[in-house]
C-alpha cells in the first residue's frame, strides 16, 4: 500500500484532504483496512509545520485477530494566519482605512515565506474577494461581521485558492457614534436640582438604519448614569427634563454625555458542518461629549466703570449661597493680585448677596485698553465665585479698566506753575492755555512724558501746525504720590516767565472747551496713551479745563492823612506828584499778588495809577502849588485796573528870598535889593520919635510906593 501524496498542506483547523484515511492512499484491495492508527485522528487545531500523520494498513489473514499491519507516515505541515485585531471601530463618518484583505494589515502568518512574494494570499469572504463587506466610508452607525479567508499555498509552494486550504478569519467592525455636545455652562448655579439641560449633535436620520434605537445619557466622572432617555431616531437635539434624572446634580460634579446606539448584526459561529449566522444584539457607545462641572453662579462687576484710580470695587454673588463659598478679585497689578473673602484677604461678602474688594496701598490696577508702553496690554480683572479648597469655581465677565480720570488745578494769570493730577499709569499729557504776551490767539502747548528718570517734555504733538510749542517754558517736573489716592500722582509744573527771549504769561480767560474733544480756551489737560513707534497718540479721555482767574484788586486810603479836605497831605514847594509818590497813602490789596510762599504769586508786580489829570507848571515838570484831589486806581501784576479811591493832598507855595539891605551912614539911608524874580517886597520901618512901626509895599513896575501905618 503506497501513499497518494507525502505530503498534505493545511490551514489550521482543516485537514485539506479530509478526515478518511481512505484518501490518502492508493487502491485499498479487498481484505484491506484503512484508518488513522489508534483510530487519532491528525490533530490540525494548532499550528504545526511538522506535523505527521499516521496511517495504520491492515491485511486479512486466515486468522482474523492476527492481520498483518503496516504503518505508513503522510506529512500534514499545518500553517496559521492570526489577526492582528479581532475588531475595528471608528466613528460615523470617518472612514476605516485600508480595505485590502491581504495587504490591510489585517493579520499575520507563519508560512515560511512572508511578504510581497509569499505564496499566502488573502480575500474578503463577503464580496468580490477583494472589498470587505461593510462600508468602507463609514457614514452610517452600527455592526458587521465580515470573515478574511486566508488561502495557504499547496504542496508545491503553488498559490492555491481551494476552500480546502483556507483558514477563515472573522472581524467585527463598529461604527459608532460621532460625540455629542453639551452646551458651555449649562450647569452653572444648578447644585442641587435637576436642570434642564440640552445635548446636541445626535444621530441624523441618514447615519441610522431601520431597527436602531438610540438612547442619550448623561454621567458623572465615575461613569454613574446622572440622567437617561430614549430619543425617536434622527431627533439631533435633546433635552434633559426633570424626569429623566435618577438623581440630582451636585456642586463641583463634573458630567459628560454620550450617545448609545444599539441594534442586532449576523454574527458567525462555527457549526459541526462550517458556520452560521446567529443574528446578535449589540450596543455602540459614542465618545464622551465635552466635560460641563457644576459650577457656582456666575459673579459680576457693578456696572459702575473701573479705572486705574479705583480703589474700591463691588459687584454680586450673582445668587451663590454656599455654606463655604469664597469670593476671589483677580487684579491686573503688576503682580497680578489676587484678593479673597478667605483670611481677611480684602473682599468681604455681604449680606445681600454682594461683595466689595478693598484695594491695598500698594496695588494699583493698570488701564487695560491699550498697550500704553507697555510690553503688552495689560488683562482685564475678573471675580470668581468659589469654594474653600477651590475645587470648583465659575469666573465672571472680563471687566476692562479704563484709565482713571485726571484733573487741572485752577489757576490764576501769571502763575509760575501748573499743577495736575493724573493716574499712576498716565505716560502722556498735553497742557493747553494762552500767552497773555503774544498776539493773536494761538493756542500754547506743552506735552510730558514719563520715562523711568520721571517726566520730561516731548516735541510730538497733535495738531503741531496749529499750536505753538510752550516747553521751552518748563523747569523743574515733580511728581509726588496723592495721600488722597495712592493710585494718582500730583504734578507740579514750574514754569520759567522768559524762553529765548519770549515772554511767557498765563492769560486770563474763562474755561471753554470742558470735557470735550476740542480745547478753546483756559488751561486745559488731556491725558494720552504712550503710542506705539509710528502711530499717533491716542486720548484717554477728553479735554479738562479749568478758568484761569485774576481777581481785581482793591485800593483804600491806609489811614487819616489824605482822607479827605480836613487831613490832606501837604506836599512841600517844587514836588512832582506821582504814582509812587502817592501811593504811599493807600493800601492796595489784591488775593493773588498777596499769597505766600512767593512761588505761589504771579509772574509781575502790582501797582496804583492816577486816573486825574495833575497840570505840571512852565514845563518844569513839578506840580504847582494848589490844593487837588487825585484819583487812584489799583493795578496787579498783570496790569489788570481794579478799584479807585481819592486822596486830597496839596503843595506848598514857594518861600521868597530875603532882599539884600545896604546902610549908607552918610546921609543915614537905605537900600533895599529885591532878590531875582520877586514882583514885591514889603518894607517895614519905625519913624524917629513913635513907636509904631510902618510898612511900605513895593510892587514890580510901580513907581509910587504905597506906604502903610500900622495901627
Amino acid at each position: 500500500m503506497t501513499l497518494k501524496k507525502p505530503t498534505h498542506v493545511n490551514a489550521l483547523g482543516k485537514l485539506a484532504n479530509g478526515k478518511n484515511a481512505n484518501d490518502y492512499v492508493n487502491g485499498i484491495a479487498q481484505g484491506v483496512t484503512v484508518k488513522w492508527k489508534d483510530n487519532q485522528d491528525p490533530d490540525v487545531s494548532q499550528a504545526n509545520p511538522n506535523l505527521k500523520g499516521y496511517i495504520e494498513v491492515s491485511y486479512a489473514t486466515d486468522d482474523p485477530t492476527q492481520p498483518i499491519k503496516d504503518i505508513l507516515e503522510v506529512k500534514l505541515p499545518t500553517y496559521s494566519a492570526t489577526l492582528t485585531h479581532t475588531s475595528y471601530e471608528t466613528t460615523v463618518g470617518t472612514p476605516f482605512g485600508n480595505s485590502d484583505a491581504r495587504r490591510g494589515n489585517y493579520f499575520t502568518h507563519d508560512y515560511p515565506v512572508q511578504g510581497e512574494s509569499s505564496p499566502v494570499k488573502a480575500f474578503w469572504s463577503s464580496r468580490n474577494y477583494f472589498y470587505a463587506g461593510r462600508e468602507n466610508a463609514a457614514t452610517t452607525i452600527g455592526r458587521v461581521e465580515d470573515t478574511i479567508g486566508v488561502f495557504f499555498p499547496d504542496e508545491a509552494g503553488n498559490q492555491d485558492y481551494q476552500d480546502k486550504r483556507r483558514q477563515l478569519l472573522p472581524i467585527i467592525f463598529d461604527v459608532k457614534p460621532q460625540a455629542p455636545r453639551l452646551t458651555a455652562n449649562q450647569f452653572q448655579g444648578k447644585a442641587g436640582t435637576k436642570p434642564e439641560i440640552t445635548v446636541n449633535n445626535l444621530p441624523t436620520a441618514a447615519q441610522l438604519t431601520a431597527g436602531l434605537t438610540v438612547k442619550v445619557q448623561l454621567k458623572d466622572a465615575a461613569g454613574t448614569v446622572v440622567a437617561e432617555k430614549t430619543v425617536a431616531a434622527g431627533t439631533e437635539s435633546t433635552t434633559f427634563a426633570e424626569a429623566d434624572y435618577r438623581n440630582p446634580v451636585t456642586l463641583g460634579q463634573q458630567l459628560t454625555a454620550n450617545v448609545v446606539v444599539s441594534g442586532t448584526y449576523q454574527k458567525t459561529e462555527k457549526t459541526d458542518t462550517g458556520t452560521r449566522q446567529v443574528p446578535t444584539a449589540y450596543s455602540l457607545v459614542s465618545d464622551n461629549s465635552n466635560s460641563e462641572q457644576v459650577t457656582p453662579q456666575k459673579p459680576t462687576f457693578d456696572t459702575a466703570t473701573v479705572t486705574s484710580t479705583s480703589r474700591t470695587l463691588r459687584g454680586t454673588l450673582g445668587g451663590f449661597n454656599a455654606t463655604n463659598k469664597v469670593v476671589k478679585v483677580h487684579l491686573n497689578d503688576e503682580k497680578n493680585t489676587v484678593l479673597s473673602s478667605e483670611n481677611n484677604g480684602g473682599v468681604t461678602i455681604n449680606n445681600d448677596g454682594t461683595w466689595t474688594a478693598t484695594l491695598p496701598e500698594n496695588v494699583k490696577l493698570r488701564q487695560s485698553v491699550a498697550k500704553n508702553g507697555e510690553t503688552t496690554t495689560p488683562p482685564a480683572i475678573t471675580v470668581e465665585n468659589t469654594v474653600a479648597g477651590g475645587a470648583v469655581s465659575t469666573i465672571s465677565d472680563n471687566k476692562t479698566v479704563e484709565m482713571g480720570d485726571y484733573s487741572v488745578t485752577r489757576t490764576v494769570a501769571g502763575s509760575k506753575h501748573i499743577d495736575i493730577t493724573v493716574p499712576h499709569d498716565a505716560k502722556r499729557v498735553e497742557l493747553r492755555f494762552h500767552n497773555n504776551q503774544e498776539t493773536g490767539d494761538k493756542v500754547n502747548s506743552i506735552v510730558l512724558v514719563r520715562g523711568t528718570d520721571g517726566w520730561h517734555t516731548e516735541a510730538t504733538r497733535t495738531d503741531s501746525a496749529t499750536v505753538t510749542n510752550a516747553n521751552g517754558y518748563v523747569g523743574t517736573i515733580t511728581s509726588t504720590p496723592s495721600t488722597a489716592n495712592p493710585s494718582e500722582n500730583n504734578i507740579r509744573i514750574a514754569l520759567n516767565e522768559q524762553a529765548e527771549r519770549q515772554n511767557f504769561i498765563i492769560k486770563e480767560e474763562n474755561a471753554n472747551g470742558d470735557n470735550t474733544e476740542s480745547y478753546v480756551s483756559g488751561l486745559g489737560l488731556r491725558v494720552y496713551n504712550q503710542p506705539e513707534a509710528g502711530q499717533e497718540p491716542s486720548a484717554t479721555g477728553k479735554w479738562k479745563v479749568v478758568g484761569v482767574t485774576n481777581t481785581a484788586p482793591t485800593i483804600n486810603v491806609k489811614g487819616d492823612t489824605g482822607k479827605d479836605a480836613t487831613h490832606r497831605k501837604v506836599y512841600d514847594s517844587g514836588t512832582t506828584l506821582t504814582a509812587d509818590l502817592l501811593k504811599d497813602l493807600v493800601t492796595v490789596t489784591d488775593a493773588e499778588d498777596s499769597v505766600t510762599p512767593d512761588e505761589n504769586k504771579p509772574f509781575g508786580t502790582g501797582n496804583v495809577k492816577i486816573i486825574s489829570q495833575i497840570p505840571a507848571a512852565n514845563g518844569t515838570g513839578t506840580t504847582p502849588a494848589g490844593l487837588y484831589e487825585v484819583t487812584l486806581a489799583a493795578v496787579d501784576s498783570q496790569g489788570k485796573e481794579g478799584s479807585q479811591v481819592k486822596v486830597y493832598v496839596a503843595v506848598k507855595e514857594a518861600t521868597p528870598a530875603a532882599p539884600t539891605v545896604t546902610a549908607n551912614p552918610t546921609d543915614a539911608s537905605v537900600t533895599v535889593t529885591p532878590a531875582a524874580g520877586m514882583d514885591e517886597i514889603t518894607l517895614t520901618y519905625t519913624p524917629t520919635g513913635t513907636n509904631k512901626p510902618v510898612d511900605v509895599v513895593v510892587k514890580k513896575n510901580r513907581h509910587r510906593m504905597d506906604s502903610t501905618k500900622r495901627t
